[in-house]
């Protein structure tokens, strides 16, 4: 029997990211690899499209474990608790007994996945990066991409200049613009809206200031502290987002995005709610009608909420609830800005600081 000591938060912190990872079709995605030698364990695991690389010092013997990550994360937080102090990994043909302060648990090693061979390239140039922006920015657009390819729209993330990112599925569009750019980048990188979301989570977990970051050979490499993650960016067209976004604006409303999102939220609730009619009457223009109403058109509920108005021509408009939620969730000041388009009229924009969301008027 071999046997190794992790640092308990380490090697939780470590397993909760790589179970952030969607399992996608990759044989071997359920899997969290380790290769402990000399007192320094590598973690590893891959779903395909991300790899994740974790390093530690531990101490004990040398030897390889491959075990299914969710089973391992599972045991670990129940072997340490809520505490930390370290935690021994009791390695035996077949088996591994994980020992910590609150508990023991016992796991089937799966031998035959012991192979670790990161496709990332190991040569990148990185430039360090601050966290909370690179997280903020890719956080701003997902939720506009699509989950999943379909016939008309990428489940990718577009990244251009290497500092102007935009998500995009058939009814709405998000942007949002990075404080710097990333100078190594080059023109145009399509990164898979799953592993822009896992980014994001990584960012989140780990609360680091910054990182590192780089591209080469259509990988995108991020590393965090003792984390290294590769990204496998796909090949697409660049849409001409530029002209799809409005350049002058007819009406120009201000709104207190709180105050909106609850009041949505709570037309949401209501059963067979699926649209939402905005309206805005020119005589009262301190109040903005919310009509909320099923898809046949039947009305559940009607409310209003305070604005301000800048600008006002015709505001009657109906949105799909849930679209109009996801674009104002990234939105961070008191007040912002909500406006029509001057030339189509089929559609609506919210502008705050570096983000602007688009999102395209339903038909009743």
């Amino acid at each position: 029997m071999k046997a190794v000591e992790f640092e308990a938060r380490e090697l939780v912190t470590a397993l909760t990211i790589l179970n952030k990872m969607d399992p996608e079709f990759f044989l071997g995605s359920r899997l969290a690899l380790f290769r402990i030698r000399n007192g320094r364990a590598v973690m590893y695991g891959s779903n395909g499209r991300v790899e994740v690389e974790a390093k530690f010092y531990v101490d004990g013997d040398d030897c390889d474990i491959a075990v299914d990550k969710k089973d391992m994360l599972d045991a670990v937080k129940g072997a340490v608790g809520r505490g930390s102090g370290t935690i021994t990994l009791e390695v035996d043909e077949g088996s591994m007994i994980i020992r910590g302060a609150t508990g023991t648990f016992t796991l089937e090693l799966l031998e035959e996945y012991l192979d670790i061979n990161p496709s990332a390239p190991g040569n990148v140039y990185l430039e360090h990066f601050p966290a909370s922006d690179l997280a903020r920015a890719l956080d701003s657009v997902v939720s506009a991409s699509p989950k999943k390819d379909t016939h008309s729209s990428k489940a990718v993330i577009h990244i251009v200049n290497g500092r102007v990112l935009y998500g995009c599925d058939n009814y709405r569009l998000a942007r949002y613009e990075m404080k710097e750019p990333f100078i190594t980048f080059p023109e145009h990188v399509c990164v898979p809206t799953s592993s822009a979301k896992f980014i994001v989570d990584t960012l989140n977990i780990l609360g680091d200031e910054g990182g590192k970051i780089g591209i080469m050979d259509g990988v995108m490499v991020v590393e965090i502290d003792k984390l290294s993650i590769g990204i496998k960016c796909e090949e697409c067209a660049l849409p001409a987002f530029g002209s799809i976004l409005a350049k002058e604006y007819g009406t120009v409303i201000f709104v207190d995005p709180r105050v909106f999102s609850d009041a949505l939220r709570q037309g949401k609730k209501i059963k067979k709610v699926k649209y939402v009619h905005l309206e805005v009457d020119p005589g009262k223009a301190d109040k903005m009608k919310l009509d909320f109403r099923d898809e046949g058109g039947n009305p559940k509920l009607l409310t209003e909420i305070p604005i301000k108005v800048d600008k006002i021509g015709k505001f009657n408009k109906a949105f799909n609830v849930k679209y109009i939620i996801d674009a104002l969730r990234p939105t961070r000041s008191e007040a912002v800005a909500m406006c029509c388009p001057l030339e189509d009229n089929m559609s609506i924009e919210i502008l705050d600081e570096r983000y602007r969301a688009l999102v395209m008027e339903v038909t009743t």
